[in-house]
């Protein structure tokens, strides 16, 4: 009887230490909104950083670094999802802070399909040059990545 007292008391010690020491994850939603300024070029799509490639995990397939959207008369609005972190449980803008800011890349590549060429042009989009904010929708806060006017 003594034997299955001290197995009750590790299990429930286990069970505490569990429960306290165990780590959150979280996925937050971001949006990247912006628009492509050019005179003679026709962008018909955009490939943007995932969350993977902002906090610098590079050793995932190009796919899962990078997703490819549709831009419609030059404007960029696309919603993704992160990958699950604890770097994203907390407050908006401490994730702003210490994730798409810091990130340790200091800019934001930027793919672009031109209509009717096999070329792209890579754009590195610095980080003081976009404007983060966030909003509450429908399926909670979202973070918004503003990329502004992009000059081509």
């Amino acid at each position: 009887m003594g034997s299955f007292k001290v197995y009750i008391i590790i299990v429930i010690f286990l069970i505490i230490t569990l429960d306290s020491f165990g780590q959150s994850d979280c996925i937050i939603g971001y949006k990247y909104i912006g628009q492509i300024s050019s005179d003679s070029i026709i962008v018909d799509s955009v490939e943007l950083p995932t969350t993977l490639f902002i906090v610098g995990w590079k050793e995932f397939a190009r796919d899962e670094l990078f997703r490819k959207h549709s831009v419609i008369d030059g404007i960029i609005d696309c919603e993704f999802a992160s990958h699950m972190s604890c770097d994203f449980c907390g407050e908006t803008d401490k994730i702003i802070e210490s994730v798409f800011k810091k990130g340790g890349i200091g800019f934001y590549p930027v793919l672009l399909s031109i209509r009717g060429s096999k070329k792209s042009i890579e754009l590195k989009i610095p980080i003081e040059n976009i404007k983060f904010d966030s909003y509450t929708g429908e399926k909670g806060i979202k973070l918004i990545v503003n990329l502004g006017v992009i000059k081509i």
